[in-house]
């Protein structure tokens, strides 16, 4: 068995020993979950005792790790801080219960990482400004899961292109970024450069075709508004499902200048963007939403 640390539990971990916490007992032999490890962080138990894990080819995108060990747990250090800081918020609880699902994006974000580039500017953008690499996780976790469920191919570039769409912001003033008021005309166009910057950063540094288009073109929409211009006629799947992702993440999370929407407002406000979204995306996507938080009952 191992002795892990309770910051390093994992979903689909199996508990070797049984666990007190909160009035009741985890058993041995439990997979914990999402709300398990929460549960147990929150606690005064700082070491659990758990069987070793042994990956099958379900469990893993490749079946060979990309990266070498210390750069695995530099690349997990970082997953599990960002997956359980937003889940001590709320944020992902029913989204990642599945064991199965937290172990394609753990794999998934290990993979992207294993690339010098994304992991150099994905840290830049963490510096630069926070809520823009929050933002890109956030984009990323929600659209390689629903990506996931829709189809097999082309996962791990679009998954690098929905972490790397905002990396343009890294050319924007932070002052214009961190702005609590309105901003001004002058201001907002200075942001909506930074679609093209993205282009330009990731062409620079060779990544994939539709990577590129994903930085460009996610504020474009298909009834010819957003920018940057000209809008092309037509507009990848990808950059489609992205336009959708990046809508609800931002809308669902607080921003400097507001709080942020429930997931109901956020479904309704992409219902009420009509001609601007992929009809059957937009549905794909709710329904996606809907079967994955399951305790929010309201959207039933």
């Amino acid at each position: 068995m191992d002795v892990k640390s309770a910051k390093w539990l994992a979903v689909g971990d199996r508990l070797a020993e049984d666990v007190p916490i909160e009035g009741e007992i985890l058993k041995k032999d439990t997979i914990l979950s999402l709300k398990q490890i929460l549960s147990i962080q929150s606690s005064d138990r700082k070491y659990v005792k758990v069987f070793p894990r042994y990956f099958d080819d379900q469990d893993s995108l490749s079946t060979q790790s990309p990266i070498n060990p210390v750069e695995v747990m530099f690349a997990k250090e970082q997953f599990y801080e960002f997956v359980f800081s937003n889940a001590r918020k709320g944020r992902f609880h029913d989204l990642l219960e599945a064991k199965s699902d937290f172990l394609f994006l753990e794999d998934l974000f290990i993979h992207s990482m294993s690339n010098e580039y994304v992991k150099n500017l994905l840290f830049a953008l963490k510096r630069w400004d926070r809520y823009s690499f929050d933002h890109s996780l956030d984009v990323f976790m929600i659209g390689s899961l629903w990506l996931y469920e829709k189809t097999s191919t082309k996962i791990e570039s679009i998954g690098t292109g929905f972490l790397m769409h905002d990396i343009g912001k890294l050319k924007v003033p932070q002052d214009i970024l961190m702005k609590k008021e309105k901003l001004t005309k002058e201001e907002f166009e200075t942001v909506k450069n930074h679609s093209l910057y993205g282009e330009e950063l990731l062409k620079k540094f060779g990544f994939s075709e539709i990577s590129q288009h994903m930085a460009k073109y996610h504020h474009v929409r298909l009834d010819q508004t957003g920018y940057p211009e000209p809008i092309p006629d037509a507009i990848p799947w990808e950059v489609q499902m992205l336009m959708i992702v990046d809508v609800f993440s931002a809308l669902t999370l607080d921003r400097p200048y507001r709080k942020a929407y429930s997931i109901k407002e956020a479904i309704e406000i992409l219902h009420m963007g009509k001609g601007k979204f992929q009809p059957d995306l937009v549905k794909s996507f709710v329904q996606f939403i809907i079967e994955k938080e399951k305790s929010i009952e309201e959207l039933r």
